[in-house]
C-alpha cells in the first residue's frame, strides 16, 4: 500500500481530549462513542481556512441563498437505497421561524417544483421548536407533492396559517 493511500485511511479519534491513531493495517477499532474524522492532508489548515469554512457555512445557510436553491433540481443528495434528500428544503425547515416569511412569500412562484419544495420546507419549519413556542401543535400539514393541482389546497392552508400567526414576526 502506498503512502498516499495509507494517509487517507488514517482516522483521528478524539475522546476526552486524547488522540489515538487507527488505520486499516493495525485493525484496532475506535473506542465506542468516539468522534472520528478522516485526515485529509490536502485540505488547508489553520485559522484562515477555518474562517473561510465558517463564512461558507453561514452563506450556505442564509435564507435567501436557500430560497434560491429551491428551484435547482440538482441541489439534492441521496441516502439509504436511493431516497432523495431535498437539501434546500430540509435546511430551510431546520431554520424554523427565521425561514417562514420568505417561504410564505415564495408560495407565489410559477415553478411547480419550487412550490412543492417551498410547501415541504414550510411543513418542516412550522414544526421547529421556535415556531411551536407560539403555534404549539398547529403547523402546516402535508407531504412532498409535485402535482400543481393538489398543491392548491396546501397553499390555502399555508396562507391561512400565516394570517393566524404572522404577528409573531412583527
Amino acid at each position: 500500500m502506498n503512502k498516499m493511500a495509507i494517509s487517507f485511511m488514517v482516522l483521528t479519534i478524539t475522546l476526552a481530549g486524547t488522540h489515538t491513531a487507527w488505520s486499516a493495517e493495525n485493525h484496532v477499532q475506535p473506542p465506542a462513542g468516539a468522534i472520528a474524522r478522516f485526515v485529509q492532508p490536502h485540505l488547508p489548515a489553520g485559522p484562515a481556512a477555518f474562517a473561510d469554512k465558517q463564512e461558507a457555512a453561514a452563506e450556505a445557510q442564509s435564507v435567501e441563498t436557500l430560497i434560491g436553491k429551491l428551484k435547482d433540481r440538482s441541489y439534492t443528495r441521496t441516502y439509504g437505497e436511493g431516497f432523495v434528500w431535498y437539501t434546500a428544503a430540509e435546511d430551510l425547515g431546520l431554520l424554523g421561524k427565521q425561514a417562514v416569511p420568505a417561504l410564505i412569500a415564495n408560495l407565489g412562484t410559477p415553478d411547480d417544483y419550487e412550490r412543492a419544495l417551498t410547501l415541504y420546507a414550510l411543513l418542516l419549519a412550522t414544526q421547529e421548536p421556535d415556531v411551536k413556542a407560539f403555534a404549539e401543535d398547529d403547523y402546516i400539514h402535508g407531504y412532498l407533492d409535485f402535482d400543481p393541482v393538489t398543491q392548491v389546497p396546501k397553499i390555502i392552508e399555508a396562507e391561512t396559517w400565516w394570517e393566524k400567526y404572522k404577528s409573531n414576526w412583527a
